[in-house]
């Protein structure tokens, strides 16, 4: 019995090591050439996730963008394979609700958008790390947990969000890179006065406007109701939205 067990051991290492060296000798990337390469630029990001999530949709594997040999895929922080996952394995429909954000020097795009899976509406993130013209990592976020009454603010997205800057008004990278950050800043100290926000900042949650809405006051938080003044913690809760 020992024998059998160390017999067997043996067998699926060298099976192991067969499998990595025919990977290796047969599908090989080629070294890296600067001549041959073109830098993605934000509409070739894009592109890569459109055609990325038309993959998705089509529930087709064999019409996904080249993917990187090291790929890592994860869905809602599980890892996985592409293909699997509830994104790729339901029925699942987009909708006009679609916010790109493109990261060419860093070579990632990200989408945030409203789908329909399984017929229930959804709040969906997928980010893409691009790297050689290939994907390498694709991180998958959804919430189905939506009701209708925040369908209206996820219908079409705001245009500041989707409208190009003119070039003399465009903050440099760095700079955009730091002001988000004081966001989570502000959310980790539990203090607004942290981050830098702008005298007409609003901000969508879930679908929901949940802070600066108009008198007498809106959600504070995702929820399907608003708060009334009737009872002392309505109040509070509309003095804080």
């Amino acid at each position: 019995m020992g024998y059998r067990r160390f017999s067997g051991f043996w067998c699926s290492v060298v099976f192991l090591i067969s499998g990595v060296l025919g990977h290796n000798l047969v599908g090989a990337e080629p070294e890296w050439d600067k001549v041959d390469k073109r830098e993605c630029d934000r509409p070739c990001l894009v592109r890569i996730m459109d055609g990325y999530m038309n993959a998705l949709f089509r529930q087709d594997k064999g019409i996904v963008p080249p993917l990187s040999m090291d790929l890592r895929m994860t869905e809602n922080t599980g890892v996985m394979d592409v293909g699997e996952g509830v994104l790729w394995r339901t029925k699942t429909e987009p909708t006009g609700f679609n916010i790109y954000v493109a990261d060419p020097v860093n070579g990632q795009v990200a989408l945030q958008t409203r789908l329909i899976i399984g017929g229930r509406n959804a709040l969906v993130a997928v980010r893409l790390k691009i790297d050689r013209g290939k994907i390498k990592e694709i991180e998958q976020l959804y919430d189905r947990e939506i009701d209708d009454a925040a369908i209206p603010l996820l219908t079409t997205p705001v245009t500041l969000l989707t409208e190009d800057v003119p070039v003399e008004k465009r903050a440099s990278r760095d700079m955009l890179y730091r002001v988000a950050s004081t966001y989570f800043d502000a959310l980790e100290g539990d203090n607004g006065k942290i981050g830098a926000f702008s005298d007409e900042c609003v901000r969508h949650e879930n679908g929901y406007r949940t802070v600066n809405n108009p008198p007498p006051g809106g959600r504070m938080m995702p929820a399907p109701f608003i708060p009334t003044a009737d009872t002392e913690q309505g109040k509070e809760m509309l003095r804080f939205s």
